[in-house]
């Protein structure tokens, strides 16, 4: 993740180094129409300004809230419900009437964005957008809500950007104008606004979207300043949900799909307007709650398991723009085909140099052919021998960045210190050459390390604000399959018990998160430590490993640059502590849960300094002995047995086929929640146990049998 010095100097340079967006002409309403005039066309129809924000006119408004908009205050209404209620008009009839603009000078303006704010409900009508530069003679739609379909509502806060470039831009008489035709219900305008440039709304941390606007990158942000992907939302169907049932859902949000993953595990949609409704929306303005719930509302909740906005998240924010990634012609010289066994370690980032002399070697190697669109090795994905790359959705993970290099470099040269890791490096290309990324890619891509086996996740990335309930159900699922995940606490000195950072933060126990040690005085492990740039907190952060000024990897661009480098951050921590996974895995250690704890109870105790800043004042010991306690106990087979019926109603039957001494039984919700628990001294080969689970509510489960490093899984259906 980004240095503190990086911050610093890009908030210093930003806006003298980027066109910073202009607010060319506004129109709130807060006190009258502003000089906007309405038009009946036909049937009495009339636009009015209403100073509390609502079309309460009518049988139908229900005491819904005024339009949210950032103004507040008054607002124009079209009330077609209030018209009728009057009995003025006539709900048989189709009605027309206008808002219209005064004149506006564009004619030094190539660029022209319109932006407002609406609350629009629906029965049968359809609403546009108009521009006129011939004094109204002629007018072109750049804007209809089409996807608001009958009887269903925007939120109260929906927010639209247009570009109307092409059709005002150095024009030096425009018009803009609203158009209501048909009945019930209303229409609110609010807001209107005219910028030279997108106009992006602040966030927190402001130099994320400064970043992203320099990028060149839109965005919208939620309740908690963090910023998404405009208009698109990841959803996660529970297993069974047929294709007719995902299409309804999509028909009654207006939503299409334009992206999968992992044979379909996640779907990514995109909503041209957003009709979520209710306080959760896809504006970046005036509250976001419970989007799954709504989503979830708007179907059967039994298909649903998840639903969040895309949010962006980030690693080393730098403005380097790239060409896509081809995919692969061949395989790069000297990666060589893995050797079975070996300890996996999947790293999400900006990909890795697989060219690297020092990482060749390293990389790891399916049997997945190339050239033959098949999926061999039956994964998910055509010709992936080395990874994926869900930035170009290609089999190219190859790093435009630099970020990822480093990482694995730092992998590397810690876990080949133990002579007896055999390990290999999974690159997952998860973010661009900016060194951002979304939800959609990074949980892709961790689904996917779990269909590769990966024993350890490498996540040096994170987001502020709210938790996603898709990335925390693929967690959970890296649990589920006995994977640890090791992320980064973030580098911008926060408080996390203050402003929580995710993946980070999430309270899962095969969640390992690492701060940075800055300054070492004398080099002594044991004397005061400072932390300087990391994020801290004792609940989130689980342990400190070096971060400041670490030489490892990085690709040798341009040509002729050395192919080693310095770079600092919470993200240089990360790595050593999953290498440090990768050792334990390599000694014998079958359990991300034991993998864990072995870290953390050979890790370096300085409570004294850093009690307030991570738990135990943990610091990374990478001390053979230690870590690998087990060295001389050979990888363990997984745990079978066999669970029946599947799907079950009260009773579960099980077996196992060998003897078996101090097992615990335990039974996991799709959210990673444990619901049943049973412990049991001893169980005599192919003697069936029955197991009450009259008490466990229907749906998804994942049974787990532990016996000392065995362990086994088997997925239930409870009806």
């Amino acid at each position: 993740m980004k240095t503190q010095l990086f911050i610093i100097l890009f908030l210093l340079s930003f806006c003298s180094t980027i066109h910073c967006q202009n607010l060319i002409n506004s129109f709130y309403f807060d006190a009258g129409e502003e000089s906007w005039t309405s038009q009946t066309i036909s049937n009495s129809a009339y636009w009015e300004w209403k100073g509390n924000g609502k079309a309460d006119y009518g049988l139908y408004w229900n005491s819904r809230d005024s339009i949210r908009s950032n103004s507040l205050g008054g607002a124009m209404v079209y009330d077609g419900d209030g018209i009728i209620s009057s009995g003025i008009g006539n709900p048989d009839s189709i009605y027309f009437a206008t808002l219209t603009s005064p004149p506006l000078d564009f004619s030094s303006e190539s660029s022209v964005f319109l932006k407002f704010n609406q609350y629009y409900r629906n029965y049968e009508s359809t609403t546009r957008v108009q521009v006129s530069v011939d004094s109204g003679a002629n007018w072109n739609t750049v804007f209809n809500n089409n996807n608001v379909k009958q009887n269903i509502e925007t939120s109260s806060a929906d927010y639209q950007v247009i570009d109307i470039s092409m059709e005002a831009g150095t024009e030096p008489n425009v018009l803009v104008r609203f158009l209501f035709e048909g009945d019930y219900y209303f229409w609110i305008i609010d807001d209107v606004e005219f910028y030279d440039s997108y106009p992006y709304p602040r966030t927190f941390p402001s130099y994320v979207g400064d970043s992203l606007s320099t990028f060149g990158i839109p965005y919208s942000k939620d309740d908690a300043d963090w910023v998404y992907v405009p208009n698109e939302i990841v959803i996660q169907f529970k297993a069974g949900t047929t294709e007719a049932e995902k299409q309804d859902l999509r028909d009654t949000l207006g939503a299409t799909k334009i992206d999968s993953c992992v044979c379909n595990q996640l779907e990514l949609w995109i909503l041209n307007n957003s009709i979520l409704g209710g306080d959760q929306n896809l504006s970046p303005y005036g509250g976001t709650i419970d989007i799954n719930e709504r989503v979830k509302g708007a179907t059967s909740s039994s298909t649903v398991d998840g639903v969040d906005l895309n949010k962006y998240n980030y690693n080393e924010l730098k403005n380097n723009p790239t060409i896509p990634n081809d995919p692969l012609g061949s395989i790069p010289s000297g990666i060589q085909t893995s050797p079975t066994g070996a300890t996996l370690i999947a790293i999400l980032d900006t990909g890795i140099d697989i060219d690297h002399d020092s990482l060749v070697n390293y990389i790891y190697l399916n049997n997945d052919q190339l050239n033959n669109n098949s999926d061999d090795d039956s994964n998910c994905y055509p010709d992936d021998p080395i990874g994926w790359n869900f930035v170009d959705d290609n089999n190219n993970p190859d790093d435009d960045h630099g970020h990822g290099t480093h990482v694995a470099g730092i992998i590397k040269q810690n876990a080949e210190q133990y002579d007896n890791c055999d390990f290999r490096i999974i690159p997952y290309k998860t973010h661009d050459s900016f060194g951002v990324s979304n939800l959609f890619d990074v949980t892709c891509a961790t689904y996917q390390a779990l269909k590769d086996n990966a024993s350890v996740i490498n996540d040096s990335w994170g987001f502020y604000g709210d938790s996603s309930i898709i990335l925390s159900n693929a967690l959970d699922t890296a649990f589920l399959n006995n994977t640890l995940v090791v992320t980064a606490s973030g580098n911008d000195t926060f408080d996390l018990a203050v402003t929580r950072q995710y993946p980070a933060c999430y309270d899962i126990s095969n969640v390992l998160t690492v701060g940075a040690l800055g300054v070492i005085p004398n080099g002594d492990l044991t004397d005061t430590i400072n932390l300087a740039f990391s994020n801290y907190d004792p609940v989130c952060v689980d342990i400190l490993a070096p971060g400041k000024d670490i030489l490892s990897t990085i690709p040798p661009l341009p040509p002729g640059n050395a192919n080693m480098g310095k770079k600092s951050g919470t993200s240089m921590a990360a790595p050593a502590v999953s290498a440090a996974a990768a050792i334990a895995y390599c000694a014998g250690y079958s359990n991300a849960i034991d993998v864990k704890n072995n870290i953390l109870n050979c890790a370096i105790k300085n409570s004294i300094d850093l009690a307030d800043q991570v738990m135990d004042g943990n610091i990374l010991n990478l001390d053979f002995p230690c870590l690998t306690p087990i060295e001389e106990v050979s990888p363990l087979s997984p745990l079978d047995f066999l669970a029946y019926p599947n799907p079950l109603n009260d009773w579960l039957y099980v077996t196992l086929p060998n003897d078996a001494e101090d097992i615990s039984i335990e039974l996991f919700n799709i959210s990673g929640q444990s619901v049943f628990l049973k412990h049991l001294d001893r169980w005599g080969a192919n003697v069936p146990k029955r197991f009450n689970l009259k008490e466990v509510p229907s749906g998804i489960y994942f049974l787990i049998i532990k016996q000392k490093y065995y362990i086994g899984s088997h997925k239930l259906i409870k009806f």
